[in-house]
């Protein structure tokens, strides 16, 4: 008896739904709960892309720095280069590695990881302005 009546009222509901004010009613409805559940999904869908384009972004910037740290000595050594060529080919370099593993990263970002490469570089004694002073153990001409 109880489900006779629940298809009576299922019943009723289809025909009212086809009577075209409740079919108003119910496109209202519709349309309403979607926008309304579009402003509540949006914020969450944006912050959930923004967090992954920034830790997308810190990997990048990471990994940079890792390879700035790695050129860096090894353009630093290149006398035949002068500064600015040895810095345009460490970043060239830092560029191409990361394009290699699928980042892209604005070029001054690079040049100024880069920088921050050289700089911790000379910090650390690496500085190749610096002359460095050969030791021998062989008497100088002279010193008989």
């Amino acid at each position: 008896m109880k489900l006779s009546f629940l298809y009576i009222k299922l019943e009723e509901f289809i025909v009212n739904i086809v009577d075209g004010t409740t079919a108003a009613s119910l496109v209202a409805f519709l349309v309403t709960l979607i926008a309304a559940l579009y402003k509540f999904v949006r914020p969450i869908v944006t912050t959930k892309v923004e967090s992954a384009t920034s830790q997308k972004t810190k990997n990048a910037l990471e990994l940079g720095l890792k390879l700035s740290d790695a050129i860096v000595p090894e353009m630093a050594v290149m006398q035949d280069l002068s500064g600015s060529d040895r810095k345009k080919e460490a970043i060239r370099f830092v560029n191409d590695q990361l394009q290699k593993n699928g980042y892209k990263v604005d070029v001054s970002a690079l040049s100024a990881l880069v920088e921050q490469a050289y700089q911790a570089y000379k910090t650390t004694g690496g500085d190749n302005h610096k002359t460095i002073e050969v030791v021998t153990d062989e008497p100088a001409k002279g010193d008989d």
